[in-house]
């Protein structure tokens, strides 16, 4: 193990987990500013409530049902492949992660780095 990711909670796509609003709410049991994000993330074509806003990490068996992540096609797939992150599948770069994971942004250079070191 090691690597600048090791002490970080990182989820299958490279996002720093511990950034994400919801995951940060959560763990403060902000409900307030549950409430706020729910607003802030609703829009015409998708409802969030409040009770949606709580995030254990995209690594956690809670996602599978929640309403931002159980969705995701990158979770979907890593977790079918049983990898700890995409940088870390031996298809990696793949279709899902081009269609999805910027070229350039910090989670695909972690990737990328994840990759080069398996």
């Amino acid at each position: 193990c090691g690597g600048i990711w090791s002490a970080k909670m990182i989820a299958y796509c490279g996002f720093n987990c511990e950034e994400c609003p919801v995951y940060i709410v959560t763990v403060r049991g902000d409900r307030d500013m549950r409430e706020k994000l729910a607003l802030e993330y609703s829009s015409q074509t998708c409802s969030f409530t409040e009770k949606d806003m709580f995030c254990e990490g995209c690594l956690s068996d809670m996602a599978d049902d929640s309403k931002m992540c159980g969705f995701c096609e990158i979770r979907k797939c890593a977790r079918r492949k049983s990898v700890k992150t995409c940088g870390k599948c031996t298809g990696y770069p793949c279709e899902i992660v081009e269609k999805y994971i910027t070229a350039g942004s910090d989670s695909r250079k972690l990737l990328d780095e994840m990759a080069k070191s398996s």
